[in-house]
């Protein structure tokens, strides 16, 4: 799903995720919660605000990781179980 995402580690079986989807350039990751700040906050959505570039390529890469069938393939899987 081509969505631009900023995310915010909440536990630590989050961290794996979240690095490759930063890696991948699919999201913006603030860090984790406990370490989290306004400041930090406003200039991140400022930055994916105020830079179409980086929302395109944001997009391009989530779009490349999801794409936004996956509830179809359970359906489909579990009906052929039927």
């Amino acid at each position: 799903m081509k969505l631009p995402s900023v995310i915010v580690i909440q536990e630590d079986n989050q961290n794996d995720i979240a690095e490759r989807l930063t890696n991948l350039g699919a999201v913006l990751c603030l860090g984790r919660s406990s370490e989290l700040t306004q400041e930090k906050i406003e200039s991140t959505v400022v930055k994916v605000i105020g830079n179409p570039d980086l929302r395109k390529s944001m997009s391009e890469s989530a779009a490349g990781i999801c794409d936004g069938k996956g509830t179809k393939r359970i359906v489909d899987e579990l009906e052929s179980l039927i």
